[in-house]
């Protein structure tokens, strides 16, 4: 069956050729396909695709964001991005639109929007100890702007549902979050 897993998966930053994976957070099933897993850590559920969108929406396009606003302030690390209050400040309009784009286009509950979002906040701050490095996470920059992305596609959702995005789509509109270098862009 159709599975969403949310693990985390990082290069060593020690060794680029070594993958490390850490701990599951979660692994859901879709119960479109199998009803019960009997597997008890292993839930089916109802609406997978939500389950999938509020990870990716809550989670990677959240640090997403901001390691690409922490490059322009000079951090280098999760870590110094996750407890800079004016940075972590700066993403709360933004992320007003992402999660009204979990409840209209997705039909979540807004309770449960809420808990994901402090659990993945928590979560980021424990595991921003490791200090990865914003260059890991700060990539691919405008394949993230496609319609259909994670940077885009909650505040078109949002718009669709019938949402004012206004203050959250200027989060994105920042001039620092795209970095210039001389002979080019700094992030493809």
């Amino acid at each position: 069956p159709d599975t969403m897993v949310d693990r985390g998966c990082a290069v060593d930053p020690d060794d680029i050729r070594r993958v490390v994976v850490k701990k599951f957070y979660e692994i859901v099933i879709d119960g479109k396909e199998l009803a019960d897993s009997r597997i008890r850590l292993i839930p089916s559920v109802d609406n997978l695709e939500s389950c999938f969108y509020r990870k990716r929406f809550l989670l990677n396009t959240y640090v997403d964001a901001l390691s690409f606003l922490a490059l322009d302030k000079g951090h280098s690390s999760l870590f110094e991005a996750v407890n800079d209050r004016e940075l972590t400040q700066q993403m709360v309009p933004y992320m007003k639109v992402v999660k009204q784009s979990l409840i209209t286009g997705f039909g979540m509950p807004p309770e449960e929007v809420d808990q994901w979002e402090a659990r993945y906040r928590e979560r980021n701050r424990q595991t921003a100890g490791s200090k990865r490095s914003l260059d890991s996470i700060a990539r691919d920059m405008w394949r993230k702007l496609e319609y259909e992305a994670r940077f885009v596609k909650p505040v078109a959702q949002a718009m669709a549902g019938g949402c004012q995005v206004a203050k959250g789509a200027r989060v994105l509109a920042h001039p620092d979050a795209i970095h210039f270098r001389p002979g080019g862009l700094e992030r493809d």
